[in-house]
């Protein structure tokens, strides 16, 4: 199960951006780039799914707090992201840095050292980290 959908990445970056991302070569149908979009997310939902299992979570996480959904968007940015080509575009830098963030708490996570999203001490604590960084 993914924790956001296309609409929530289109919050993030501009829809036209992600469209690029996710069609370098300007070579699919909206129908082809809308299932990349769809993979990228899935894979960043797989990848969550496997730290939080790691740390003795139940997964998928349901109902999923916020910071899930935009470490989902994030994850599925990024692995667009490379689909171009990483640029030393900012704009670019700062969604890798958030990605890098957000792989970090979920290792924390896997390990324990960081409560589920959701968990009230968790939750509050995560959430602080995450809109300082907005």
């Amino acid at each position: 199960m993914a924790y956001c959908d296309a609409a929530d990445l289109f919050n993030l970056v501009a829809e036209a951006k992600v469209r690029e991302w996710a069609d370098p070569l300007s070579n699919l149908t909206a129908e082809e780039e809308d299932a990349v979009i769809t993979a990228g997310i899935t894979n960043g939902a797989a990848e969550m799914d496997g730290y939080i299992s790691m740390g003795g979570n139940t997964v998928p996480v349901d109902p999923a707090p916020d910071y899930l959904r935009v470490m989902n968007g994030h994850l599925a940015l990024c692995a667009l992201m490379h689909r171009m080509g990483v640029t030393d575009d900012a704009a670019d830098q700062g969604i890798l840095e958030r990605c890098k963030k957000f792989r970090d708490d979920l290792g924390k996570i896997a390990d324990g050292t960081l409560p589920l999203p959701g968990d009230e001490e968790g939750a509050s604590s995560i959430k602080t980290v995450e809109l300082a960084r907005v």
